[in-house]
């Protein structure tokens, strides 16, 4: 099992690092949760980076790196998540 740290998939989108996106065709290549949420809140996302992200995170599986005595953070991650994706939209 490989899971992608969120550094890998911020480095991935320059075309400098782009032999890193080779991992995500990889069998058994996950992104957790938190992962998810590091990249979608990353302070220096470009427009073009936007677009990228969003087609990587419809390729790794996404693992849930939230135990069950987490259910609260879990529910802010999600809002968090929410409130980045409605936040890209908008501009």
């Amino acid at each position: 099992m490989i899971l992608i740290d969120c550094n890998i998939l911020i480095y991935s989108a320059d075309q400098e690092f782009s032999y890193l996106r080779k991992l995500f065709q990889e069998r058994d290549t996950f992104v957790s949760a938190i992962s998810k949420l590091e990249v979608l809140g990353y302070h220096k996302i470009t427009p073009k980076q936007d677009i990228y992200f969003d087609a990587i995170f419809k390729v790794p599986e996404n693992v849930p790196m939230v135990h069950k005595e987490e259910k609260l953070s879990s529910c802010f991650f999600e809002c968090f998540v929410t409130s980045c994706e409605k936040k890209r939209k908008k501009s």
